[in-house]
């Protein structure tokens, strides 16, 4: 399987980040239909009303690692933007 994000196996200490945000938040999160997004090229839309809350929920309940964009404004800050650099997000 090839994958454009990458697997989250090179990436375990990122993996086990959002895993522990994620539960720390949610002790619970039941995703509908998440094998389909697990081959080939996909698109997520997920939409929030602020936060980081729903790409911390997909990146954690994706075994492929994923990319999210984000505002431009969060590299603005400097600890934001090393978060973001580290976790490979894209801004938008």
């Amino acid at each position: 399987m090839s994958n454009v994000a990458g697997s989250w196996k090179s990436h375990r200490v990122q993996k086990g980040l959002v895993d522990g945000i994620a539960w720390l938040t949610y002790r619970e999160v039941e995703i509908d239909g998440a094998q389909r997004a697990e081959e080939g090229p996909v698109l997520i839309v997920a939409n929030h009303f602020g936060g980081a809350a729903d790409a911390v929920v997909l990146m954690s309940a994706l075994s492929r690692r994923p990319r999210i964009l984000a505002d431009e404004k969060i590299w603005k800050v400097p600890v934001a933007r090393q978060m973001m650099d580290w976790l490979g997000a894209i801004q938008v």
